[in-house]
């Protein structure tokens, strides 16, 4: 796998790779879905899978008070994506910069600018740009005008309780696993252990 951690590598890296964007934190059941989907396209069209992901996480340069604790450090990070052969990682150093951009400017600044990808994979709940004010629905509109497909993966759900209810994959319900001491539930999500 290809680790790029600089602005000129990323310059150099080509156009058209599948994308995906995220922090990708635990890379849980529902990441590997995106992961899987993002990887099989890139496979079909016969360009490079690229994951781009942040170091420190968002919250952590925007409000380090409320920021969550990592569940996976960058370096096991790498460590996951790499079993499940992506091609490219991008680590994005987070700074008040690039948290601040509207989800137009990041896309044309950042996105198309440097990488201009052919496909965005992306889940139902992501969002970019300044104050997450930009949404699946805003990547898709600024996909069309500027020339990249946007692929949805949906949730990736595993049953719950004995009550029958499922569970959304997420890192939110894997940190509130772990705090309750329930690493039987977090493992599920996780799909492995934690």
């Amino acid at each position: 796998m290809q680790v790029i951690e600089n602005e000129q590598q990323i310059k150099q890296l080509p156009k058209g790779m599948v994308l995906t964007i995220g922090n990708f934190d635990g890379v849980h059941r529902g990441h590997q879905a995106i992961l899987s989907a993002a990887r099989t396209l890139a496979d079909e069209k016969g360009v490079p899978c690229a994951v781009m992901t942040f170091d420190p996480h968002p919250a952590a340069v925007l409000h380090p008070e409320q920021a969550p604790g990592a569940l996976t450090p960058i370096g096991v990070k790498k460590m996951l994506l790499e079993s499940i052969s992506i091609h490219t990682l991008i680590v994005i150093r987070d700074s008040l910069k690039l948290l601040n951009l509207s989800p137009e400017d990041f896309v044309d600044r950042f996105l198309m600018e440097n990488l201009s990808p052919s496909v965005v994979v992306e889940g139902p709940n992501f969002n970019f740009g300044y104050g997450r004010s930009g949404d699946i629905n805003t990547l898709r509109q600024l996909g069309a005008e500027r020339h990249f497909e946007v692929m949805e993966v949906p949730f990736t759900e595993i049953p719950g309780d004995e009550s029958g209810r499922t569970i959304v994959c997420s890192s939110t319900h894997v940190r509130q696993f772990l705090e309750k001491g329930d690493v039987r539930q977090a493992a599920q999500v996780l799909g492995r252990p934690y």
